[in-house]
């Protein structure tokens, strides 16, 4: 029998709730910003959709229907509602 073998499974195990574990960790806190977070619009979350909706000067049924027709990329949103009111996206 190898005696290394019972330690790798363990260590393995470790990994494993470390990887969990960061998972579980990167929730949608406002604390922790990062790229994510300034290209993807996710109407789905409060202070998101407050934030957006200011930053585009659209009401949040217009940020909804804008990233409905486009997607969540902040880019592409801010191009479809610039489009939509004439102008140049900012």
């Amino acid at each position: 029998m190898n005696r290394d073998r019972p330690d790798r499974a363990i260590e393995s195990d470790h990994k494993t709730a470390l990887t969990n574990r960061k998972e579980t960790d990167m929730s949608d806190d406002r604390s922790k910003t990062g790229s994510a977070d300034r290209i993807r619009i996710n109407v789905n979350q409060e202070h998101e959709l407050r934030d957006w909706s200011a930053k585009f000067h659209v009401t949040p049924d217009e940020l909804r229907a804008a990233v409905e027709r486009v997607g969540v990329m902040a880019k592409d949103v801010e191009r479809e509602l610039a489009s939509h009111r004439g102008r140049r996206p900012a």
